[in-house]
Formats: structure tokens, C-alpha cells, sequence
């Protein structure tokens, strides 16, 4: 007599058929998929409303050139994790066209604004799956986008910590580099794949295939690093664009989004980290800004990402139909 489901096998096999879209997908699925989508507008109008009130009165200085070149680096920040994400789902086995990768990342993205991510990372593997991803990859695959997207973060905003003045005589400064340090251990194939399969197991599914060696790790953590310099040029920029920056304090202002970013990862029950990364960014901006002009600067800097969003959660959908 063979032996009954466990708990975490059952919800396996349900979590399994929910984000699933292969087949005659059930009514009941239907309704689920139909209010995440409806959940993920509503939550996306919320925040963007709720960041367009936060704009501070501020004498606007308005230098359009600035302003394109900061739209353009968030523009290019989107297109390199969209990049990144179908560059891993090839290094873990399963290649997916490239148009439709960006396509299927960029419209689950619009699931973070939800709160928990549950959206995002169901959305993913249903979307994922119907390009023929398995869903255990895809599960994997977002697992490695945090902690890549993290531990760059951390790599860059270490150095934004490290090299602040007032922390010039502070030795623990250096223990924020223990951060993006711990992430590249637990990321070792050794480790990663070991935990993985594990997990799959207590749910009841099949193990991983294959996962990043080493030399793949380092490649994606480097690369998802000089992913947020693009993005720190583009809070440079929007302050250039507002107000100005000090001579000598663009390093200050390129960090900044790296430190905002890695509080929201923290924060990540928050709708896409709403408040907390812009409280962040302007804290971390404030050395070098007025407190007014970095709230600005923040918020104005989440509303351009979040029409750069859905610009492209709206365009590539489009673009795979007609290829």
C-alpha cells in the first residue's frame, strides 16, 4: 500500500496546478489567474497614486537632456534583468526565444506591486511553463534573480556605505561586506543545489536538473552589479535633471539606488518595497541634496520606473505576436 501525501506534498501538488496553463485549465483557475490580474492593476494604480501625492513642492529646475538620459538608464536597468532572467533560464537548461523571455519577465514583474511577490513568482512559472520551462527551474530561477539582484545591490551600495565621510572612522562600516559574501557562498552549487532538491523533495516534485556552477555564479553577480550602476546613473541623472548635484558627489548619488533597492528586498511584504525604498534613497541622498529635493528625487525616480514598467509589459506582448 502505497503511502499517503504529506502536507507539504499536497500543497505542492496544488501550488503545481495553480500556476499552471498547459491543457484544459479549469474554471476555478480561470478565476484565480483572472483576480491576480485584476489584483496586480489595482495594486500598480495604488502605487503609482499613492507615489504622485508624495512629490514635494519644490522649485522645479527642469534640464530636459538630463531627464532623457535618465529615462534611457531605466529603460536600459529593465532591458539588462530581462536579459539577465532569460540568460539564466538558458544556463539552467531550458532556453526560452529571447523576445519571448523579456515578454513573459516583464509582464509577471507587474506582480511585485502585490503584496508578498506571491503574484509575481506564480505568475512567472505559469507564463514560464507555457514556453515549455518547468516550473521547478522557473522556482529556481527566481530564487537566483533575488539573491543576484540583492547581492549586487549590496556590492554597490557596500562601497556607497564604506566611503561615507561620516563613517570614515567607523570600523564596522566594513561588515556590510559580509552581505553580498554570504549570498555567493549559498549560491555555491554545492550548497544551492543540495538545499533545492531538498525543498522539491518535502514537496513532491522531481529535483532540479542542473544549476549555475561556479564560474556562472560570479558572472551573474558581477553583471547584475554593473546592472545598478546603470540604475544609479539614472537617480544621477534625475537629480542633475531637478536640482543639480556637488561637484565631486556622484558617487554618492549613483549608490543611492543600490541602497534604496536592498531595503526594499528587506521590506519585501511592502508592495513592490513602496516607501521603503524611497525613504532609503532620499536618506542616502540627503548627505549631498536638500531633504526635499532627494524626496523628489526618489519618488519622481519610482513613478518613471513604474511607467518604464508598464511600457514594457504593455510593448513586448505586442512584439512577440507579431514575430
Amino acid at each position: 500500500m502505497s503511502e499517503s501525501p504529506t502536507l507539504l506534498e499536497r500543497l505542492g501538488a496544488a501550488g503545481s496546478a495553480a500556476t499552471s496553463l498547459r491543457g484544459e485549465v479549469p474554471r476555478w483557475q480561470r478565476v484565480l489567474m483572472g483576480a491576480m490580474v485584476v489584483a496586480v492593476v489595482v495594486a500598480l494604480a495604488l502605487a503609482i497614486s499613492s507615489q504622485w501625492s508624495k512629490l514635494p513642492d519644490i522649485r522645479w529646475r527642469l534640464e530636459p537632456a538630463w531627464l532623457a538620459a535618465a529615462l534611457l538608464a531605466l529603460i536600459a536597468f529593465q532591458w539588462l534583468h530581462a536579459q539577465l532572467w532569460v540568460a539564466m533560464i538558458h544556463a539552467l537548461g531550458t532556453p526560452i526565444p529571447s523576445l519571448r523571455g523579456v515578454a513573459v519577465w516583464s509582464i509577471t514583474l507587474l506582480g511585485r506591486y502585490v503584496p508578498t511577490n506571491v503574484a509575481l513568482a506564480a505568475g512567472r512559472m505559469a507564463l514560464a511553463e507555457r514556453e515549455g520551462v518547468p516550473k521547478r527551474v522557473c522556482a529556481a530561477s527566481l530564487v537566483y534573480e533575488l539573491a543576484f539582484t540583492f547581492a549586487g545591490a549590496a556590492i554597490v551600495g557596500a562601497y556607497f556605505v564604506i566611503t561615507l565621510p561620516d563613517l570614515e572612522n567607523v570600523p564596522a562600516r566594513w561588515a556590510v561586506v559580509a552581505v553580498p559574501a554570504v549570498i555567493l557562498v549559498l549560491l555555491d552549487p554545492a550548497i544551492f543545489h543540495r538545499l533545492a532538491d531538498a525543498a522539491l523533495r518535502r514537496l513532491g516534485r522531481a529535483t532540479l536538473p542542473i544549476s549555475l556552477d561556479r564560474r556562472q555564479v560570479a558572472w551573474f553577480t558581477l553583471l547584475f552589479s554593473a546592472s545598478f550602476l546603470v540604475a544609479g546613473f539614472a537617480v544621477y541623472a534625475l537629480a542633475e535633471a531637478l536640482h543639480g548635484v556637488p561637484a565631486g558627489d556622484a558617487g554618492t548619488a549613483v549608490g543611492a539606488y543600490s541602497v534604496g533597492f536592498a531595503a526594499s528586498v528587506i521590506a519585501f511584504v511592502l508592495p513592490g518595497g513602496l516607501g521603503a525604498r524611497e525613504g532609503a534613497m532620499t536618506a542616502a541622498l540627503s548627505p549631498i541634496l536638500p531633504v526635499t529635493v532627494a524626496l523628489a528625487v526618489a519618488v519622481a525616480l519610482r513613478l518613471g520606473q513604474m511607467i518604464v514598467e508598464v511600457a514594457y509589459a504593455t510593448i513586448t506582448p505586442i512584439l512577440v505576436r507579431r514575430s
